[in-house]
This record gives structure tokens, C-alpha cells and sequence, in this order.
């Protein structure tokens, strides 16, 4: 989200530095007139400071960011046996408007676990709904109905859980086979989760 006002106000502070400079050189008074080289770094400070502030608040943002056990643990109410790097999260929001999406690996401990807490029941089988949410965010880890993407799965079944955990929509999409992302997946593929609408 950053990226959308990060361009536009990296080029007003290049134009702000540069006039700025321009400015500072024309306008002091002779025996106190900066060097021209000094005039030029006006518009590189503009850029570091913003820079710098953007370092600073992305270092913030991480350390209050969950990580991907914290948001399984808050999406499911408990936390998984599988470890991180069989996980993928983005979320949006807070309150009412939190969203979060999934895309896991589970063990089959998991899997078992997330069924039956969930209780989750047969919604649909087409995967589109959800081919469609992820390409609105630009998920690029997202499921997909080409079968020449990573990420295409020949079968699957969507799941309600609406309700569940709080959250006024949930639905889980169980990939049946072990698709094209992890082939040799011992654990019957993947499974996709699009969660929004928590009641805090």
C-alpha cells in the first residue's frame, strides 16, 4: 500500500530540494552564499530524509506485524504443528474490515484439526471466486485455474466456515491433489483460506 504515495512524495521532495537549493543559493546574501556543490545535496537530504523515514517505519511495522504462526493461531484458534516456511499470509484491516488469506502446506494434523474445528461444509467446487480475490490483491501465490501456473490445481472443493472464530466469511479452498506448487507433497496438496469481517 506504501507504494501508492511513496513515488508521488519521493518526486515532491526532488522538486521541494531542488527549488529549495535553487532558493537558498539565489536568495542568501553574498558573503554567505552556499557553493553551488553545497545548493545541489538540498535535493539528496530531501531523499534521504524520506528514505530514512521509511526504514524507520517499516523497522516499526515488524515488530508489531504477526508473524505466519500468530495469524494461522488467529484465523484457527490454535497453533499448527507445520512450521512457517509451508505457509503464506497477507493481511488488511482491522476491526469488522480485517481480512487475511492464507495459502498452506498443512500437516496432516493440521489439516484433521482445521476440519474439525472449523466445521466446515461443501460450498461449491469452482475455484474462480477465489482465483478472482487473490488477483484483486495481486497475489502471485494465489490459486489458479491455468494449468501452466505454479499454483493451478485440477481439483478442488470450496468449504463454508462463515462464522467461525468471529469471522463473518470464511471460506477454506482444499486443493485434492497435490497440484503443480508442491508435486510431491505427501499431505494431499493445499489449502487456501480467505478470512474477512472479524468481530473484534
Amino acid at each position: 500500500m506504501w507504494t501508492l504515495w511513496f513515488f508521488p512524495l519521493l518526486i515532491g521532495l526532488v522538486v521541494v530540494g531542488i527549488f529549495g537549493g535553487a532558493a537558498w543559493y539565489a536568495l542568501a546574501p553574498a558573503h554567505r552564499r552556499p557553493s553551488i556543490a553545497k545548493a545541489v545535496t538540498v535535493p539528496f537530504g530531501c531523499i534521504g530524509i524520506l528514505v530514512v523515514s521509511l526504514v524507520i517505519l517499516v523497522s516499526i511495522a515488524g515488530w508489531f506485524r504477526k508473524n505466519d504462526t500468530q495469524l494461522f493461531a488467529e484465523l484457527f484458534g490454535f497453533k499448527p504443528t507445520a512450521t512457517e516456511d509451508r505457509m503464506l499470509f497477507d493481511e488488511f484491516g482491522k476491526g469488522s474490515d480485517r481480512q487475511i488469506f492464507m495459502r498452506a502446506e498443512p500437516s496432516s494434523e493440521d489439516r484433521t484439526k482445521i476440519m474439525k474445528v472449523t466445521r466446515a461444509r461443501l460450498f461449491e467446487n469452482d475455484a474462480m471466486p477465489f482465483e478472482v480475490a487473490g488477483a484483486q490483491h495481486g497475489f502471485s501465490w494465489w490459486v489458479s485455474s491455468n494449468e501452466n501456473d505454479l499454483n493451478y490445481c485440477k481439483t478442488t472443493r470450496i468449504l463454508n466456515a462463515d462464522g467461525f472464530h468471529g469471522w463473518k466469511d470464511f471460506r477454506i479452498l482444499e486443493c485434492l491433489d497435490a497440484g503443480n506448487a508442491f508435486p510431491a507433497s505427501a499431505n494431499a496438496g493445499l489449502i487456501y483460506v480467505a478470512a474477512s469481517g472479524r468481530n473484534e
